[in-house]
Protein backbone atom coordinates (compact mmCIF):
# COMPACT_ATOMS: atom_id res chain seq x y z
CA UNK A 1 0.00 0.00 0.00
CA UNK A 2 1.52 3.27 -0.85
CA UNK A 3 1.52 6.42 1.69
CA UNK A 4 -1.99 7.90 -0.10
CA UNK A 5 -3.91 4.61 0.75
CA UNK A 6 -3.32 4.86 4.11
CA UNK A 7 -4.35 8.54 4.74
CA UNK A 8 -7.70 6.92 2.43
CA UNK A 9 -8.71 4.24 4.85
CA UNK A 10 -12.07 4.88 6.64
CA UNK A 11 -12.68 4.02 10.35
CA UNK A 12 -14.26 0.84 11.21
CA UNK A 13 -16.04 2.82 14.10
CA UNK A 14 -18.65 4.93 12.72
CA UNK A 15 -19.10 7.26 15.26
CA UNK A 16 -15.26 7.63 14.93
CA UNK A 17 -15.26 8.86 11.66
CA UNK A 18 -14.99 12.45 10.74
CA UNK A 19 -17.43 13.13 7.43
CA UNK A 20 -20.79 11.19 6.57
CA UNK A 21 -23.19 12.48 4.97
CA UNK A 22 -25.57 13.26 8.12
CA UNK A 23 -22.80 14.99 9.71
CA UNK A 24 -21.50 16.63 6.30
CA UNK A 25 -21.12 20.49 6.74
CA UNK A 26 -22.28 21.93 3.90
CA UNK A 27 -25.76 20.35 4.16
CA UNK A 28 -28.38 22.51 6.11
CA UNK A 29 -31.04 20.21 7.32
CA UNK A 30 -34.58 22.71 6.74
CA UNK A 31 -37.46 21.26 8.87
CA UNK A 32 -40.85 21.11 6.29
CA UNK A 33 -42.66 22.62 9.07
CA UNK A 34 -40.76 25.55 8.13
CA UNK A 35 -40.73 25.30 4.35
CA UNK A 36 -44.59 25.30 4.24
CA UNK A 37 -45.02 28.03 7.28
CA UNK A 38 -42.65 30.74 5.41
CA UNK A 39 -42.81 29.71 1.57
CA UNK A 40 -40.99 32.78 0.59
CA UNK A 41 -37.78 32.57 2.61
CA UNK A 42 -37.06 28.25 1.97
CA UNK A 43 -37.78 27.42 -0.98
CA UNK A 44 -36.26 28.80 -4.58
CA UNK A 45 -39.35 28.92 -6.45
CA UNK A 46 -42.67 29.52 -4.71
CA UNK A 47 -45.13 31.13 -7.38
CA UNK A 48 -47.31 34.19 -5.87
CA UNK A 49 -48.26 33.41 -1.95
CA UNK A 50 -50.40 36.30 -0.34
CA UNK A 51 -50.33 36.53 3.77
CA UNK A 52 -52.55 38.47 5.13
CA UNK A 53 -51.26 41.14 7.91
CA UNK A 54 -51.70 39.01 10.68
CA UNK A 55 -51.48 35.60 9.77
CA UNK A 56 -50.96 32.60 11.95
CA UNK A 57 -50.23 29.14 10.85
CA UNK A 58 -51.70 27.08 13.59
CA UNK A 59 -49.20 24.21 12.46
CA UNK A 60 -46.06 26.60 13.83
CA UNK A 61 -48.57 29.01 16.38
CA UNK A 62 -51.35 26.90 17.86
CA UNK A 63 -53.47 28.98 19.36
CA UNK A 64 -56.45 26.83 21.72
CA UNK A 65 -59.47 28.15 22.34
CA UNK A 66 -61.06 27.34 25.43
CA UNK A 67 -64.36 29.04 26.84
CA UNK A 68 -65.30 28.72 30.19
CA UNK A 69 -68.77 28.93 31.67
CA UNK A 70 -70.09 29.89 35.03
CA UNK A 71 -71.31 27.01 36.86
CA UNK A 72 -73.66 28.58 38.53
CA UNK A 73 -75.47 30.50 35.74
CA UNK A 74 -74.75 27.89 33.09
CA UNK A 75 -73.44 30.29 30.72
CA UNK A 76 -70.08 31.31 29.79
CA UNK A 77 -67.71 34.21 30.79
CA UNK A 78 -67.53 35.56 27.87
CA UNK A 79 -71.67 36.24 27.60
CA UNK A 80 -72.04 37.24 31.18
CA UNK A 81 -69.09 40.15 30.53
CA UNK A 82 -70.87 41.37 26.89
CA UNK A 83 -74.39 41.43 29.19
CA UNK A 84 -73.46 42.99 32.03
CA UNK A 85 -71.82 45.74 29.56
CA UNK A 86 -75.12 45.56 27.92
CA UNK A 87 -77.02 46.37 30.35
CA UNK A 88 -75.12 49.34 32.17
CA UNK A 89 -75.84 53.61 31.96
CA UNK A 90 -75.52 54.65 28.47
CA UNK A 91 -74.34 57.90 29.91
CA UNK A 92 -70.89 59.53 29.26
CA UNK A 93 -68.60 59.39 32.38
CA UNK A 94 -68.53 62.85 34.13
CA UNK A 95 -65.59 64.36 35.98
CA UNK A 96 -66.12 66.23 39.42
CA UNK A 97 -66.02 69.90 39.29
CA UNK A 98 -62.92 70.35 41.28
CA UNK A 99 -60.99 68.40 37.88
CA UNK A 100 -59.09 71.16 36.13
CA UNK A 101 -57.29 70.03 32.81
CA UNK A 102 -53.28 69.21 33.93
CA UNK A 103 -50.80 72.42 32.60
CA UNK A 104 -53.58 74.52 31.47
CA UNK A 105 -52.04 77.54 31.62
CA UNK A 106 -48.55 76.21 29.43
CA UNK A 107 -48.89 77.28 25.99
CA UNK A 108 -47.70 74.69 23.25
CA UNK A 109 -45.80 77.11 21.11
CA UNK A 110 -42.85 78.60 22.24
CA UNK A 111 -40.01 79.91 20.31
CA UNK A 112 -37.57 76.84 21.62
CA UNK A 113 -39.47 74.46 20.44
CA UNK A 114 -39.12 76.14 16.39
CA UNK A 115 -35.66 75.81 15.99
CA UNK A 116 -35.77 72.28 17.03
CA UNK A 117 -37.77 71.34 14.03
CA UNK A 118 -36.03 73.63 11.78
CA UNK A 119 -34.19 71.64 9.67
CA UNK A 120 -30.66 71.70 9.69
CA UNK A 121 -29.06 71.05 6.29
CA UNK A 122 -27.87 67.10 7.15
CA UNK A 123 -29.46 64.67 5.60
CA UNK A 124 -30.15 62.21 8.51
CA UNK A 125 -31.65 59.67 6.73
CA UNK A 126 -30.94 58.84 3.23
CA UNK A 127 -33.05 57.66 -0.06
CA UNK A 128 -32.94 54.42 0.57
CA UNK A 129 -33.82 54.07 4.01
CA UNK A 130 -36.45 56.10 2.87
CA UNK A 131 -38.09 53.30 0.71
CA UNK A 132 -39.79 50.56 2.78
CA UNK A 133 -40.18 46.88 1.67
CA UNK A 134 -43.70 46.06 0.92
CA UNK A 135 -45.48 43.96 2.49
CA UNK A 136 -46.64 41.94 0.39
CA UNK A 137 -42.84 41.15 -0.76
CA UNK A 138 -40.40 39.92 1.43
CA UNK A 139 -37.26 41.57 2.50
CA UNK A 140 -34.80 39.74 0.60
CA UNK A 141 -31.70 41.60 2.44
CA UNK A 142 -32.92 40.98 5.74
CA UNK A 143 -33.71 37.24 5.15
CA UNK A 144 -30.37 36.57 3.34
CA UNK A 145 -28.25 38.05 6.10
CA UNK A 146 -29.96 36.02 8.86
CA UNK A 147 -30.02 32.88 6.66
CA UNK A 148 -25.77 33.49 6.14
CA UNK A 149 -25.81 34.50 9.83
CA UNK A 150 -27.58 30.89 10.42
CA UNK A 151 -25.42 28.95 7.81
CA UNK A 152 -21.70 30.60 8.94
CA UNK A 153 -22.81 29.80 13.05
CA UNK A 154 -23.99 26.10 12.01
CA UNK A 155 -20.83 25.62 10.46
CA UNK A 156 -18.97 26.72 12.74
CA UNK A 157 -20.08 24.60 15.86
CA UNK A 158 -19.87 21.65 13.79
CA UNK A 159 -15.82 22.46 13.33
CA UNK A 160 -15.74 22.80 16.82
CA UNK A 161 -17.72 19.58 17.73
CA UNK A 162 -15.48 18.01 15.59
CA UNK A 163 -12.50 19.43 17.36
CA UNK A 164 -11.15 20.27 13.99
CA UNK A 165 -9.48 23.19 15.57
CA UNK A 166 -6.75 23.34 12.75
CA UNK A 167 -9.35 24.50 10.15
CA UNK A 168 -11.18 28.18 10.33
CA UNK A 169 -13.75 29.42 8.89
CA UNK A 170 -13.66 33.17 7.20
CA UNK A 171 -16.62 35.05 6.26
CA UNK A 172 -17.01 33.79 2.74
CA UNK A 173 -17.43 30.29 3.86
CA UNK A 174 -13.92 28.83 3.18
CA UNK A 175 -12.32 26.60 5.17
CA UNK A 176 -8.32 27.37 5.79
CA UNK A 177 -5.24 26.03 7.93
CA UNK A 178 -5.07 27.68 10.61
CA UNK A 179 -1.38 27.50 10.20
CA UNK A 180 0.35 27.82 7.13
CA UNK A 181 2.70 24.61 6.21
CA UNK A 182 6.20 24.96 5.64
CA UNK A 183 7.78 23.66 2.29
CA UNK A 184 9.33 20.39 4.28
CA UNK A 185 5.82 19.65 5.65
CA UNK A 186 4.08 20.08 2.23
CA UNK A 187 6.19 17.75 1.34
CA UNK A 188 5.75 14.80 3.50
CA UNK A 189 2.06 15.73 3.78
CA UNK A 190 -0.09 12.52 1.73
CA UNK A 191 -2.14 13.95 -0.17
CA UNK A 192 -1.11 16.86 -2.44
Amino acid sequence: MSSSEDAIVCDVDPANEDWNEFKDITNIIIRKEYETTFPDEYNSQTGSFTFSTFYNNPISNPITICTTAVPSQGISIEHALLDDAAEGDDEDPKLMDEVEPFLQEESFYTDKLRTASVPTGYPLVQRGYLEQCLSSSPNWVKVGSQRCSQGYKMRSFLIHRKDLSYLHLDYNFHLKPVETLTTKERKKAPLQ
